[in-house]
């Protein structure tokens, strides 16, 4: 955007240059064609009060009066400036003519040129137009270039136009960079769910576009994935139901054996130990179940009186055979 604005600002401004060099050098060949050029020899800089100044001098006013020109005015090969229409010094070299040396001495009989831009004394832009007299006499045109000084306003007009543009390019690309992104981050959010053991997360709404077809595809992995583990549970539990049932009888089994084996005062650690390892295997398989399906809690209001009563009166056997005593 900086880029065009400042390639339209360039272009405006050679537009109004060439328009205006092209302005100047007309003027200043109409300027040539009303001047007498036998009266050139004449000129010195050393005299200028001759007949012959006061020739070219009155041409040029006139011609710098119809012309609403700022100045006309006849300079020597040495660039020194020999007659002019505007009040002035003459007599002496200009040394803004020497920064155009180069056009005017390339200069035919007959042709003409013009100078860049440059700032007068009075703070205006201006331009010159050279025409060649004679082979040591050439003509110069100042004509104003005010026009210019709003050109270069421009500049700064464009220099805004162009900021404007960057900054309304950056905010459009964060706004469509946060539209982007958020429906991403929502589906990594929900793919995170979902590799966490939640598959009862909904899917994210607002999902549009290419990305509604991945929030499909996420959901109906969401879906495959709770009913597998769904059939894994209820299998495993199955299978877990399938050996606690018969642990009962074995662990039934095992207590009337030792019970008989306590009357007959026989050694009962072989039935102990069967015992231990039968209740360890119980409570194995009820803390699975326990753990593939958790109840959900339910909160309620309890009289936590009462029930700490309730566990001394139920634990109150259990306490007194291991000689342990419960202070409240």
């Amino acid at each position: 955007v900086l880029i065009l604005s400042r390639i339209s600002y360039v272009s405006v401004k050679n537009i109004y240059l060439n328009q205006l060099s092209d302005q100047t050098r007309l003027l200043t060949r109409l300027s040539a064609s009303g001047l007498n050029t036998r009266y050139l020899t004449f000129l010195d800089a050393q005299t200028p009060e001759s007949l012959a100044s006061r020739y070219y001098v009155d041409n040029m006013r006139m011609q710098a009066e119809n012309m609403r020109l700022p100045n006309i005015f006849i300079f020597d090969h040495e660039f020194r400036v020999l007659v002019q229409a505007a009040a002035g010094e003459t007599g002496r070299r200009d040394a803004r003519l020497l920064l155009s040396r180069t056009e005017i001495e390339a200069l035919e009989s007959g042709q003409s040129a013009t100078s860049l831009p440059f700032k007068g004394d009075d703070g205006q832009w201006y331009l010159w137009g050279f025409y060649r007299l004679d082979r040591d006499h050439w003509l110069g045109v100042q004509e104003n270039a005010s026009r210019l000084e709003k050109v270069e306003g421009l500049s700064r007009v464009f220099w805004g136009i162009g900021a404007a543009g960057v900054l309304l390019t950056i905010l459009s690309g964060g706004l469509l960079a946060r539209a982007l992104t958020r429906p991403i981050d929502r589906l990594v959010r929900f793919s995170e769910l979902i590799g966490s053991g939640k598959f009862d997360t909904p899917l994210p709404r607002a999902v549009r576009g290419e990305l509604a077809i991945l929030a499909a595809a996420l959901d109906k992995m969401r879906r495959d994935l709770a009913h597998h583990h769904q059939e894994k549970e209820t299998m495993l539990a199955q299978i877990a139901h399938e050996i606690r049932n018969p642990l009962g009888g074995i662990e039934l089994l095992a207590g009337l054996m030792r019970e008989d084996l306590q009357r007959q005062a026989a050694d009962t650690g072989y039935a102990d130990k069967m015992l231990q390892e039968i209740a360890g295997l119980k409570s194995l398989i009820t803390a699975y179940l326990s753990y593939s399906r958790p109840l959900k809690a339910h909160p309620e209001q309890v009289d936590l009186a009462a029930l700490i009563e309730e566990v001394r009166a139920v634990a109150h056997q259990g306490l007194a055979e291991k000689a342990v005593t419960l202070r409240a």
